[in-house]
């Protein structure tokens, strides 16, 4: 997990950089090259306000050997040649580099530094490799673009706390990033300068040392029950196998915690299963109902494991054991958290902690505001919180909590309230810069008002706050942020998108409600993204609308996307396919009407996708080469092409554009996975094993392994509901040669791997099936028979399930079979076997069926393998696999103890073999054979 949230961090360090104004770009930079030049340097771009000075460069050495020039400048790496005209023109990195030079004549430094908060395209350094200025001076020039500062800043953080401190106060997603780091994904972020309280944290560890299995620790809002849970989560962590945290409002009343459907969306988790695996503590935030330990019978396997369960409820239960009220501050961490000197209090401290102590919230963001707001002094707002009698005397904290917001300055106040309005106190961290502007945003991160939660990517407020601002809830503003939003996010349907819409999922419903009857608009495509009624409602209503009557590309999507959802209804195969050729012409139709560029574009897109599929694979790939034309880095358009390039019957010529579009890809995510959009990471991963000689590449290089599974891992903590697909096409492919690295997954996100059918979408179970199998294969090479007996259950659940079915096709039948030979099940193996067609076997099934045939001691096993082996040898796409079959038939002679033929056939595994470890592995078969045919 190391490498993937690594990543993560330093693309939210990235964004972070990029919004630096020239003040804050000059501190960080002149830091981070004085740290490199082990120096100290002279600055001069600011002058004693803070403010950028001019005429002179911004650093320098005393010898003016050194010089460093910052810009924030959005333009700074685009080329401003004309157009078609060789070299290329940087007009302020040629300005920056000149004034270096003037600055020591005649021959300049002998180091230029250009720092830049923008991220340098990866075209930029071969062109401006090749100007004049770079020929001139480019021996003595350094960049560091937002990436390289980002990579720099987070590498220095990590190796000192005084560095890592430094830059917290610029960046304050990374600041709540490092100090969250152990539990990133898992555990959300603590409030600033949080201070614990040992009273409350003893108070939990008696609870449990007690012998209770449920803890549900209860007080008003602001009391300090989540931050208290973090601490118990930090003390103890290491008498846990597992942390599992949700959110109360994902566990919906009278469901079953085996799919717990989180509020972001993506695909469902199985909370019990993984409780019950593994020693486990299970964090349930916010609980708005009362609860007894009887509710939670589901849980009962983890409990004898030595499983835990912590609530945090603002409701009481008075008799009910598992319920512990939160203890109140006790006065010398009321006053630190006050950041009062207790020594030299202040003038009205002692009335503060005596009103104020039962919400170590409000205490909080009182010392917050007094650190942040200048012209505020502590004793003024000390007085502003006492002025209200009836409000101290209430304990509830609105009316407080009201006054203290009430001195923030009054754009970030503005800023609080639209959250607040909007009715949804969860936002996506992205959408937050769109929807209240990044330096908002950034400065309520400050105050401790805008937390991280569990959930990488989602910002929280807490109720108290929002509900003491809130004057204007309404779902307009955010609906219409959000429209606003997908549009300006070039409609890719990004983790950050999809993360918005579900957040404000009820927010979209009830505004499209209050809009009514209208033209398909941005809302109405935010609606059809997610499974559910509206989306049912919606896609019923408009997939019959003529594409030729609409007005912009909101409504164009739309009813494409519903036509597509339209199609997956539609049961028979050759209705259809003759839906999709419907399809194709009316979008062809369009593509000879409309002139705007992104109109041809998508519907070139889409009409690819509806040839694909109906089969007129050459007019699909013209499709999607004429969408490159217009769109030349458009990601989705070489998944398609990659996608095409995998379909049964396609020339060659075809097949090999798909291969080069899906090599561009995986070099894509291997260089740089935030440049593809996940969810085309995903397809391709799920298609990269039909490349044979591009997947043998990958396995070649463990780093490119590495990287690939990074991403399956950083899909696992964005929730996609892909991940099967790309995880099984990754076990299959690289699972024998780097059992590591799926066994390391499945360790580090267990509540992946514990789904039950239920819980997820059915045509994914075969998927789940497979990618489980490999899984625990993997397992038991690198000797974890526990994660082994794990993973195996988990995948004959799946197995059970789908074989149900009174009939089976061979692809699932020999998948399900694998599982259950796997779990030590052949006779279930062949009874699935079984339901295949006889025109539907092929040599993959009937391997399988030799496998169980050989664990049952059948006779028949030799010749099934035998068979799977002479069909086998007349499949050009089974060429790589063959020595796994000369294997089985050495595994059958060998079983009954014929020893020449088994030697004979072990042999000929291992010249069939290019696969290293594999291969060692069939070679050392052929020694221990040889040594007892002597």
């Amino acid at each position: 997990m190391f490498e993937p949230i690594k990543k993560l961090i330093i693309k939210q360090l990235i964004e972070e950089i990029s919004i630096l104004d020239a003040t804050n770009i000059e501190l960080v930079g002149h830091n981070i090259v004085s740290y490199i030049e082990s120096k100290r340097l002279i600055h001069h771009g600011i002058n004693k306000d803070y403010m950028p000075s001019g005429y002179t460069v911004d650093s320098f050495s005393n010898n003016s050997e050194i010089v460093v020039e910052y810009s924030t400048e959005k333009g700074y790496f685009k080329d401003q040649s004309p157009k078609g005209t060789t070299p290329a023109k940087y007009e302020k990195i040629e300005k920056d580099i000149n004034h270096a030079i003037a600055h020591k004549p005649p021959t300049g430094p002998t180091k230029i530094y250009l720092i830049s908060t923008q991220e340098e395209p990866p075209s930029f350094r071969a062109k401006f490799n090749n100007t004049s200025i770079y020929q001139s001076y480019g021996s003595k020039i350094i960049i560091y673009d937002a990436r390289e500062l980002a990579k720099f800043i987070y590498e220095q953080s990590v190796e000192s706390y005084e560095n890592a401190e430094c830059y917290k106060q610029f960046f304050p997603t990374f600041a709540q990033n490092l100090d969250n780091y152990e539990y990133y994904g898992t555990v959300p972020a603590q409030c600033e300068k949080h201070i614990s309280e040992p009273i409350i944290l003893r108070t939990i560890k008696d609870h449990f040392t007690d012998g209770n299995q449920l803890c549900v620790l209860n007080g008003v809002s602001g009391a300090g029950k989540t931050q208290a849970v973090i601490d118990y989560i930090h003390a103890e962590n290491s008498n846990f196998e597992n942390i599992l945290w949700i959110s109360a409002d994902d566990w919906k009343q009278d469901t079953s915690l085996h799919s717990v459907k989180r509020s972001r969306g993506g695909i469902p988790i199985n909370i019990a299963g993984s409780f019950n695996t593994s020693k486990t503590l299970l964090i349930i935030d916010n609980l708005d109902r009362t609860i007894n330990i009887t509710q939670l019978q589901e849980l009962n396997e983890g409990f004898t494991k030595g499983s835990l369960v912590l609530i945090t409820s603002q409701l009481s239960d008075i008799g009910n054991k598992s319920y512990l009220s939160i203890p109140i501050l006790s006065h010398d961490i009321a006053m630190q958290i006050l950041g009062e000197d207790s020594l030299n209090p202040s003038e009205r401290c002692e009335e503060i902690v005596n009103a104020c102590s039962f919400s170590p919230l409000i205490l909080s963001i009182i010392s917050n505001i007094i650190n942040t707001e200048k012209n505020l002094s502590r004793n003024d707002l000390y007085a502003v919180v006492l002025s209200d009698p009836d409000a101290i005397t209430s304990k509830d904290g609105l009316s407080i909590m009201s006054k203290i917001l009430g001195k923030l300055n009054d754009k970030i106040l503005e800023a609080l309230k639209k959250i607040a309005n909007s009715g949804s106190y969860q936002h996506d961290s992205n959408f937050l810069n769109y929807f209240i502007g990044i330096l908002h945003r950034q400065n309520l991160q400050k105050l401790s008002i805008l937390l991280q939660t569990n959930i990488p990517g989602i910002l929280k407020v807490h109720d108290l706050i929002a509900k003491a601002v809130q004057d204007n809830l309404n779902t307009n503003d955010v609906s219409t942020s959000i429209a606003e939003y997908i549009n300006k996010d070039n409609i890719e349907m990004s983790p950050s998108v999809l993360r918005e819409i579900h957040l404000c999922y009820t927010q979209l419903c009830e505004e499209n409600k209050r809009l009514g009857d209208r033209e398909p608009d941005w809302i109405t495509y935010a609606l059809l993204q997610v499974e559910g009624e509206a989306k049912e409602n919606i896609y019923r209503n408009i997939y019959k609308k003529d594409i030729l009557k609409v007005e912009n590309i909101a409504s164009l999507l739309c009813i494409i996307d519903a036509k597509e959802t339209h199609a997956y209804s539609i049961e028979d195969k050759d209705e259809r396919s003759s839906y999709y050729e419907q399809c194709a012409d009316e979008y062809q139709k369009g593509i000879e009407t409309f002139q705007d560029e992104d109109f041809k574009a998508e519907l070139l897109h889409h009409r690819g996708k509806a040839l694909r599929r109906y089969k007129r694979f050459d007019e699909a790939l013209e499709c999607f080469t004429q969408v490159l034309k217009l769109r030349p880095n458009w990601h989705a358009t070489f998944g398609q092409i990659a996608h095409l390039g995998t379909q049964y019957g396609v020339k060659e010529s075809v097949e090999e554009c798909g291969e080069a579009a899906m090599r561009d890809l995986v070099n894509f995510m291997i260089e740089d996975f935030s440049i593809v959009p996940l969810r085309v990471s995903l397809g391709a991963l799920a298609r990269l094993r039909s490349y044979h000689k591009l997947k043998n590449d990958v396995a070649s290089d463990e780093e490119k392994v590495i990287a690939l599974a990074n991403v399956i891992t950083i899909s696992a903590l964005e929730g996609l509901d892909q991940f099967y697909e790309a995880y099984v096409s990754f076990t299959s492919m690289f699972g024998y040669q780097y059992p590591k690295v799926c066994v390391e997954l499945a360790e580090t996100l267990p509540e992946m791997f514990t789904m039950p059918p239920e819980a997820i979408d059915k045509y994914q179970w075969v998927s789940a099936c497979e990618a489980l199998t490999n899984t625990a294969i993997a397992a038991k090479f690198s000797g974890k028979m526990e994660l082994f007996n794990k993973m195996s259950h988990a995948s004959i659940v799946f197995a059970d399930k789908i074989s149900n079915k009174k009939e089976l096709n061979s692809f699932v039948a020999r998948a399900i079979a694998k599982a259950y030979i796997e779990a030590e099940k052949p006779q279930l193996a062949i009874n699935a076997i079984e339901k295949v067609s006889e025109k539907d076997i092929n040599h993959w099934l009937l391997y399988r069926k030799a496998e169980a045939l050989l664990k049952l001691k059948d006779p028949s096993a030799l010749d099934v393998a035998n068979d799977a082996l002479e069909l086998a040898l007349e499949d050009e796409k089974a060429r790589n696999n063959l020595s796994s079959y000369y294997d089985l038939k050495r595994q059958c002679y060998e079983k009954d103890a014929k020893i020449p033929e088994a030697l004979t056939e072990a042999k000929n595994a291992v010249e069939h073999c290019k696969d290293g470890k594999y291969k060692s592995t069939l070679e050392s078969t052929l020694v221990r054979l040889a040594g007892l045919s002597t």
